[in-house]
């Protein structure tokens, strides 16, 4: 699915009534019809059995929101749902022809109307009606700008302290479309309802934490209008449209080998961590090296089916291991290898002498000097990807972490343009840039993730995806892209499936590994159709 900026959603809508010669009613009807259904059927079906839920409470701003929400209500009110709308801004109904139209038509049809000119009537209202809230939020769209003015603040702490279930229209008001920033407060949503297409501010660290559950509102824009754009919500669809098939007759060799490179003091759990995320993804071998000094406590760790190794120290071992390197397809190297002088070194050799796939991670990422080693990246033969967590990645970018935060599809495309590799940027919200200038994004907020050694795992499943493709220069872009999208999604999606087994407090990383098997069937099954085709 595609994720628009609120410029392009603009552009979209300019289209729509230019060229398409739709009317603006005619969406703010469909979003009213749609959003109503969404809200009966989701939320009053559940909740209608408890008398304390007298009527929904609808908060009307000043534009097509507030028009919206007006439609919603007259569409509930229809349904012989109590309905009530607050107009926050009475004084400029005038001054938007579909906001005064949905007014007039809601009162036709029943809702109660409430000029409001100050939170202390709003403040009244919640301290004296009802035990419990339904709201829904109207005030604001992604068009919103900051800063919040000391009236709408009030309002929105109103709601927030007041309301049980909060759904808002396309945003929660408070909230900018675009990077999903808040001044001084927001409305926290238990429901956002997006119209048309998600947009880039939903996704925001920021954001994650007022935008609750996520639904896109079906306003029948026509599907070209939809179509094409350069950001991607990682969906089923999406995904299974990668997904591919395994070579029933294939041997080990054919599922690649991938070398894990990592482990320091106390830290050899980092790439045993990775290496089985590697077994479990499907390559065919594996092998974990680690500095000569904490080789025995590795060997001592390491599960039968994973082969152990030493890294190199002096510059003529190094030179010739790294002429050896022809016998891996993939390696990942970084977890918990130390931030050292010789860790920069063996880097760097990694990168200018293997033309296999690569996968960066922690240390191997601390050690880079982007300004320096962009070239070296930029040039590499094969496929390289790079899992920065925000600091990092901010690291890399030579920023601080507020402002990776503030703006990260945009830093995330400055360093994908500079190092021409594909970037994962890990979070609630995971950013995966390519070269070829498409941004997938993969929202799966999971606090029991929120644990070390989940990014251990993830470097290794996307060593293990890389390892498994075909290799070639012509297609390192697409091999990368597959590789990032698939091991982020399966990650994902296994550390969902611990959650729901386990509990987010209980969970570890090695849960994330245990239910990477459950989380391939999914993925198996989801793209049996593909299969198919193919």
């Amino acid at each position: 699915m595609r994720v628009v900026s609120p410029a392009e959603m603009r552009q979209i809508e300019e289209q729509l009534f230019k060229k398409w010669g739709m009317d603006e009613n005619l969406i703010i009807e469909n979003v009213g019809a749609q959003g109503a259904h969404f809200i009966f059927k989701k939320i009053i079906s559940r909740v209608n059995d408890n008398p304390t839920f007298k009527e929904i409470v609808f908060f009307v701003g000043p534009g097509n929101n507030g028009a919206d929400a007006l439609a919603i209500a007259r569409h509930l009110a229809n349904k012989n749902i109590n309905t009530r709308a607050f107009i926050l801004f009475p004084d400029d109904l005038d001054k938007k022809k579909s906001l005064s139209l949905q007014l007039q038509l809601a009162r036709n049809y029943g809702v109660k109307i409430n000029e409001i000119r100050s939170a202390e009537q709003v403040s009244a209202y919640f301290s004296e009606t009802q035990e419990h809230y339904i709201v829904v939020d109207g005030i604001y769209g992604t068009g919103f700008k900051l800063p919040l003015s000391q009236y709408i603040f009030d309002i929105i702490n109103l709601i927030n302290n007041y309301s049980d279930i909060t759904i808002s229209i396309d945003i929660p008001s408070g909230l900018t479309g675009n990077n999903g920033q808040t001044s001084s407060s927001a409305v926290f949503a238990t429901h956002t309802l997006a119209i048309g297409l998600p947009k880039k501010g939903h996704y925001s660290i920021t954001a994650s934490s007022y935008i609750g559950k996520l639904s896109v509102l079906d306003a029948h824009f026509p599907t070209k209008l939809l179509s094409g754009g350069d950001k991607v919500l990682m969906t089923d669809e999406v995904v299974k449209g990668l997904f591919f098939n395994r070579n029933p007759t294939g041997h080990k060799n054919t599922f690649g080998h991938v070398l894990v490179v990592g482990g320091s003091s106390g830290q050899t759990g980092a790439p045993l961590m990775a290496a089985l995320a590697a077994l479990k993804s499907g390559t065919g071998l594996v092998t974990c090296a680690t500095w000569p000094l904490y080789y025995d406590e590795l060997v001592c760790r390491l599960p039968l089916e994973i082969m152990a190794a030493t890294i190199p120290l002096g510059d003529h071992e190094l030179d010739g291991t790294l002429r050896d390197l022809d016998r891996f397809s993939t390696v990942v190297i970084g977890p918990g290898l130390g931030k050292t002088a010789e860790t920069r070194k063996i880097v760097l050799s990694l990168l200018a002498s293997f033309s296999g796939g690569v996968v960066l991670d922690a240390d191997a990422l601390n050690v880079l000097d982007i300004k320096k080693d962009h070239t070296i990246l930029a040039e590499r033969l094969g496929p390289t990807i790079l899992t920065p967590h925000v600091g990092e990645f901010a690291h890399l970018l030579s920023v601080d972490n507020q402002h990776v935060l503030k703006y990260p599809t945009k830093c995330l495309k400055q360093l994908v343009d500079l190092i021409n590799c594909t970037v994962i940027l890990k979070g609630p919200c995971t950013y995966i840039g390519v070269p070829n200038g498409t941004l997938y994004i993969n929202y799966a907020p999971n606090d029991g993730m929120a644990t070390a050694g989940c990014g251990d795992v993830l470097a290794g499943l996307a060593g293990g995806m890389l390892a498994q493709m075909g290799q070639g220069k012509n297609l390192m872009i697409e091999e990368a892209m597959k590789a990032a999208t698939l091991s982020v999604y399966a990650h994902s999606l296994a550390g969902k499936l611990a959650q729901q087994s386990l509990g987010a407090r209980a969970m570890t990383a090695t849960s994330v590994i245990d239910f990477l098997a459950a989380s391939f069937i999914s993925l198996e099954e989801m793209s049996e159709g593909q299969y198919e085709k193919n």
